[in-house]
């Protein structure tokens, strides 16, 4: 059953990966014998690479939103690696409501470009080696706002809804390739970006008190699902939604 749940050697890909849960995701490729590209647009990338000092894991400073930077890129590790067996599609951007309002076009236009189209631009690029090699998995990171109405964040869950319908369509159309598509959609995870929401005690509470664990997620419990997912053992799952949310969609209250 090892072999079933290997995922050693296989090209990853993941993106947003400089720190919280893409970092745990990449790091957790690179201790099961992955060779991993950490891409993410900040800087801080490269030490999060140079930290691990494994000839396995590497950098890559690209912002998702520039196509033509995101091409060059994916042709380099082409060019190298001849094969990209797995792509996780983790950045993304979140913007709550300004003095502008819910609604404001220059909110909806940032959040779009990289949750929903910089992911699309890259897992096209993806797409036609894949094809080439008749293999591949696509693992997008959704979120619990692509399926219930969370206050203060329209476009972001607007664009993680088109996120989580894109991989089942993905699904759809290359199943004849080999190629599978899942989406991972995290809880409540401590990362930077809930940082302000876990530090206020009342806030903590009342989420806490929405998950049947009792407890926000770590990074780290993103590792696992993914690496399953990527593995021989998940060779007949395709166009799902796995929870990693300590029980909080399923929860009626």
């Amino acid at each position: 059953m090892n072999d079933r749940f290997s995922v050693k050697d296989k090209v990853v890909l993941v993106t947003g990966a400089a720190r919280g849960n893409g970092k745990a995701i990449a790091e957790g490729f690179v201790d099961s014998g992955a060779v991993v590209y950490f891409l993410d647009i900040l800087e801080e990338v490269n030490q999060t690479v140079d930290a691990l000092s494994n000839k396995n894991a590497h950098a890559i400073v690209c912002d998702l939103g520039d196509v033509s930077a995101v091409e060059d890129h994916v042709a380099e590790i082409i060019n190298k690696e001849q094969k990209i067996h797995v792509l996780v599609n983790n950045a993304a951007i979140i913007q709550y409501w300004d003095e502008d309002g819910p609604y404001a076009k220059d909110s909806w236009d940032k959040n779009l470009k990289i949750n929903l189209f910089g992911t699309l631009d890259l897992t096209r690029l993806v797409l036609k080696l894949m094809e080439k090699n008749q293999e591949g998995v696509i693992i997008n990171i959704t979120s619990p706002t692509a399926e219930r109405a969370f206050a203060r964040c329209p476009a972001y869950s607007v664009s993680k809804a088109g996120v989580r319908q894109l991989t089942k369509v993905i699904a759809k159309d290359y199943a004849h390739c080999n190629i599978r598509a899942n989406n991972i959609c995290p809880g409540y995870m401590k990362t930077a970006a809930t940082e302000k929401s876990y530090g206020d005690p009342k806030m903590r509470k009342e989420r806490s008190d929405r998950i049947m664990m009792d407890r926000w997620g770590e990074p780290e419990d993103l590792a696992g699902p993914c690496i399953f997912l990527a593995s021989p053992a998940a060779a007949y799952v395709t166009g799902c939604d796995l929870y990693v949310d300590g029980g909080f969609i399923a929860n009626a209250l």
